[in-house]
């Protein structure tokens, strides 16, 4: 009880921070309008409305994880930092989060990425490990072309998504523990695909296929990736008649 009186007390005064993680809440509580970081996870909220943040203008920092969500859709004008892993999202989240830079979806129920999924100009990094994910269109990450870390491991892909041509200032990216068997030329490449020389490729530093059961690998697949320094790859034949 006095913890619980200490932090509305902390929300009456209008402070920072508030964190009201594993208390059963069913929705959000009150937000005092100069909150910057919000931690309600591992609560009960199934639903939020659209604008759920807007009594915060200036929230940086979001923690939702371990909610049984679902679906998201949300609007914050400077949010830079989200967290909704553990939510048995079954759909990417419909966000409108120009600041967004950060944002973990681990642990999900994803199963495909369609055209657009996420419109989020300003994403460093983007957290899809651990969901069912075994398509991903290729306009998928046309919202995301500022997009750096793209992690994807302990998915379902069976290829690497055409998608990753529309990220030109992609550096770190992990496909471990997918279902890739083959890796044609220039798949990860900066010329590629669709994207042409501003392709992955570019500007891709580290790059993870470990625990794939690769077994047929193009000459050419890793072809044109100047800036690479990392790589984990299982072991897999070479394809010498392939062109």
């Amino acid at each position: 009880m006095l913890l619980l009186l200490l932090l509305s007390l902390g929300a009456a005064a209008g402070g920072s921070a508030l964190r009201r993680r594993g208390e059963g809440l069913r929705a959000l509580p009150p937000l005092p309008a100069a909150l910057q970081d919000l931690d309600v996870s591992d609560n009960n909220i199934t639903s939020l409305p659209p604008d759920a943040l807007l009594a915060a203008p200036d929230l940086r920092e979001l923690n939702l994880s371990l909610n049984p969500l679902q679906e998201l859709s949300l609007s914050s004008r400077r949010l830079a930092r989200l967290w909704a892993a553990r939510c048995r999202l079954r759909l990417a989240p419909r966000l409108a989060a120009p600041a967004l830079r950060y944002l973990s979806l681990a642990d999900n129920e994803l199963e495909e990425l369609e055209d657009g999924a996420l419109q989020l100009p300003a994403l460093h990094t983007l957290i899809l490990k651990r969901n069912r994910i075994s398509y991903i269109s290729d306009k998928a990450f046309a919202g995301t072309p500022a997009l750096r870390v793209l992690r994807l491991e302990e998915n379902q892909l069976s290829e690497a998504p055409a998608a990753l041509q529309l990220l030109p200032s992609l550096e770190d990216l992990s496909l471990a523990h997918n279902r890739i068997w083959s890796l044609g030329p220039g798949a990860l490449s900066a010329g590629g695909g669709a994207g042409g020389a501003g392709g992955a490729g570019a500007a891709l530093v580290r790059l993870d296929l470990g625990g794939n059961p690769l077994s047929r690998l193009h000459p050419a697949a890793l072809d044109h990736l100047p800036r690479l320094v990392s790589l984990v790859q299982m072991t897999a034949t070479t394809d010498s008649n392939s062109e």
